[in-house]
């Protein structure tokens, strides 16, 4: 009864903080203090929090600096963009509070269901005010048919775009495509190949 009295304490006292963006939590266990200077409070087993804008479960998780701006989460990472609907899970994750911007770090995939489409990476960064994803290091994407790989991929959500460069490759059925820069219209499905253009595109018979 107590840890729980002391959770309900804490989250509304994580409320009335200077940011913007209100902040939740639960956990089995919790190290720290309930005050805007401590150092560090630690959250421990079935760890959650919960943003206007953000939803972040996993083993730990870490919460530092003054009003709690930094976020560090690790072990079986998971959790949603409130804002875009994107899902995501990952190993490691760092969320600044302040700036918006999330970092992703290991086994990242990621799932918009809205457009139909998923992607992995090793890594990612978010930024949620303007709703890009840049994923990096053996991204794999699909999109309906597309199935692309790239060393870099740039998904900009708000505009259903996004650019695949590093050795970019999108399969369609037995079709590939190869450029320099790929470019993938997530609405329409087009495709814009810019920079030493190839591909093997096979014909229907009449």
């Amino acid at each position: 009864m107590k840890i729980h009295a002391f959770i309900l304490i804490f989250a509304f006292f994580c409320s009335a903080l200077c940011f913007c963006d209100k902040i939740s939590f639960s956990a089995d266990f919790m190290q720290g203090s309930a005050s805007e200077t401590s150092d560090k409070t630690v959250l421990e087993r079935h760890a959650h929090i919960r943003t206007e804008s953000f939803d972040i479960y996993a083993y730990r998780i870490e919460l530092e600096g003054t009003n709690y701006r930094y976020v560090t989460a690790t072990g079986s990472v998971s959790g949603k963009s409130i804002n875009s609907g994107l899902d995501f899970s990952c190993d490691k994750l760092f969320f600044d509070r302040k700036t918006n911007l999330v970092y992703f770090e290991g086994k990242v995939a990621v799932k918009d269901d809205a457009n139909n489409v998923d992607a992995t990476s090793q890594l990612m960064e978010y930024d949620m005010n303007t709703e890009i994803a840049t994923l990096q290091v053996n991204v794999k994407l699909n999109q309906n048919q597309s199935r692309g790989t790239s060393s870099l991929a740039v998904y900009k959500i708000k505009d259903k775009m996004v650019d695949m460069t590093g050795n970019p490759k999108i399969v369609r059925g037995e079709d590939i495509f190869r450029a320099q820069k790929i470019t993938l219209n997530i609405e329409t499905e087009e495709i814009l190949l810019d920079g030493k253009v190839s591909g093997n595109v096979t014909s229907e018979d009449n």
